[in-house]
């Protein structure tokens, strides 16, 4: 009589392969899980060191922290109203034409940029010119770029032909479309 499990050689090979598979499936897994928990615990060192560093570094607290903020308040007194092209459309008709205007947006500001032109002044006309490009200084947000006067004629003392102004006013929202040509 015979006494035991009984199989064919054919059978015992393959519940042999068949454990072997079990026993490597359940090592890859077990290292896996292994690398996956040193990967975490490398991110997580990494990230302390990083938050420290950051805490370290920070600008952003006391005396300068109130730099800061008085600087952002010198900006808001700086900038102009969407209405503040229309206020220069005003300054400087009807004489002054506008040449070209452009509008950069980015996030809540823009900058408004146009090129006003006065043909031919007369020499009586200078105290209105400088006031006028005084008064377009003045308006909040707004700053003379550029300032060019041409020159032409046969006489010793030239006449002035032309005088252009490059404006850009920085406003809050985007200033109005009107005023474009």
């Amino acid at each position: 009589m015979k006494r035991g499990f009984t199989c064919t050689r054919g059978c015992a090979v393959l519940a042999g392969f068949a454990a072997a598979a079990a026993l490597s499936a359940a090592a890859l897994r077990a290292s896996a899980a292994t690398g996956r928990q040193r990967a975490a615990g490398r991110l997580a060192a990494a990230e302390a060191a990083l938050t420290a560093q950051v805490r370290a570094a920070s600008d952003y607290s006391g005396a300068r922290l109130r730099q800061m903020r008085a600087e952002a308040r010198r900006f808001e007194l700086r900038i102009g109203q969407a209405d503040t092209v229309d206020q220069l459309k005003r300054l400087l008709a009807p004489r002054w034409k506008i040449e070209a205007a452009s509008v950069d947006e980015r996030g809540p500001f823009s900058t408004w940029l146009g090129t006003y032109r006065l043909e031919a002044p007369a020499a009586g006309d200078w105290s209105g010119i400088v006031e006028a490009i005084g008064q377009a200084e003045a308006l909040p947000g707004s700053q003379v770029r550029q300032f060019e006067m041409r020159a032409g004629g046969d006489r010793p003392i030239p006449n002035i032909v032309l005088v252009r102004v490059v404006v850009a006013i920085r406003t809050r929202t985007s200033p109005s479309t009107a005023t474009f040509p």
